[in-house]
């Protein structure tokens, strides 16, 4: 049975989905915004704590960790996968301390520089091909492809459902196939719920890229290519609207535009540039107050935002609406009406 706990902001709500642990281990991770860039749906996977959809995964993993007794003696080796290892490694520091940690890489130059920087800045190990020497009940390895990483991502469907999101198509990139893979678990796992969860998933490939084997094993996931100058195109749009996005989430929000009726979910990396200027950097703040609260008036951004006057933000927001940044819709509360406003 599908049932949603309120009491708890974290991939938790959904437990009555998810596998039961001791303890449900959590930084606040899920419950990521919604809402639109230019006209295009996106679920905005970069407000989760490290920034990215993986801390979904560690916070599931981490709770699994910490219900196998005695998890303060025993070693970890986190296999290096761009975002998830980071997650990991963040979400096992909270949980039992990062001396006991080693990262697993294949070669150091392509592991990301800030990535290295932060692996450093905690002390942690570096090591190759540890997943061979790895067993018994001291040294755990720790891989992206393994169940609990499933059971962690697919909760953003979950969030979708929730949140009574009206589309047809769900957007994911496709680098390795794993997101959209958990995804359709999440949808089956609705399903065998009794719900009607009738999305169709979208897999986006870019350039040359293999089609990844979780993806060929499925007829339920469609995959599309998105060549690499669209991929740029995507990345200008975006630009256009003062966001920096990683290509991996361009690819989403590209597809999502060119299908209609879909939700890009945008897989971490973006933010939303802050131009020089003090009028420039509020309304930066308004778009990532709007980006958490999806509909606000003014004076509810204001309060947000308390540096600032009011008037300084309803001047912001008439600019925003004559540039098309915010759209805005009139409500009723009681005998007045308000105006709500919200990302175009």
């Amino acid at each position: 049975m599908f049932r949603v706990d309120p009491a708890k902001p974290s991939v938790w709500r959904y437990s009555s989905l998810l596998p039961s642990f001791g303890k449900e281990f959590s930084l606040g991770e899920a419950l990521t915004p919604i809402y639109k860039i230019g006209g295009v749906l996106i679920k905005d996977e970069s407000r989760n704590p490290t920034g990215s959809y993986a801390d979904r995964a560690s916070a599931v993993i981490v709770s699994h960790v910490m219900s196998l007794g005695n998890a303060i003696n025993k070693s970890f080796i986190v296999q290096y996968v761009e975002d998830f290892t980071k997650s990991v490694v963040y979400y096992m520091e909270h949980a039992i301390g990062s001396n006991r940690i080693s990262v697993e890489i294949q070669n150091l130059f392509e592991v990301l520089v800030d990535d290295l920087m932060y692996f450093a800045s905690k002390n942690i190990g570096l090591a190759k091909n540890m997943s061979l020497q790895c067993g018994g009940d001291s040294l755990i390895y720790i891989s992206y492809f393994n169940p609990l990483t499933v059971e962690g991502l697919k909760t953003i469907v979950f969030e979708v459902y929730e949140s009574n999101t009206r589309v047809e198509s769900i957007v994911v990139p496709a680098e390795t196939g794993l997101l959209a893979y958990s995804i359709l678990k999440g949808i089956q796992d609705l399903r065998k719920a009794g719900l009607d969860a009738s999305y169709s998933i979208v897999a986006v490939l870019a350039g040359s890229q293999n089609t990844p084997d979780l993806l060929r094993l499925s007829q339920e996931i469609k995959t599309v290519r998105i060549s690499d100058e669209e991929i740029y195109e995507a990345l200008k749009a975006l630009a256009q609207r003062g966001i920096k996005a990683k290509p991996i989430s361009a690819i989403s929000y590209y597809i999502a535009e060119n299908i209609g009726n879909s939700i890009a979910i945008l897989s971490g990396g973006i933010k939303h540039v802050v131009r020089s200027g003090r009028h420039s950097l509020l309304k930066s703040r308004i778009v990532e107050t709007l980006s958490r609260k999806s509909l606000a008036t003014a004076y509810e951004i204001w309060k947000e935002n308390g540096e600032y006057t009011l008037r300084g933000v309803y001047k912001a927001l008439k600019s925003m609406e004559k540039n098309g940044e915010v759209c805005y819709e009139v409500v009723s509360r009681g005998k007045r009406k308000i105006k709500l406003y919200k990302l175009c």
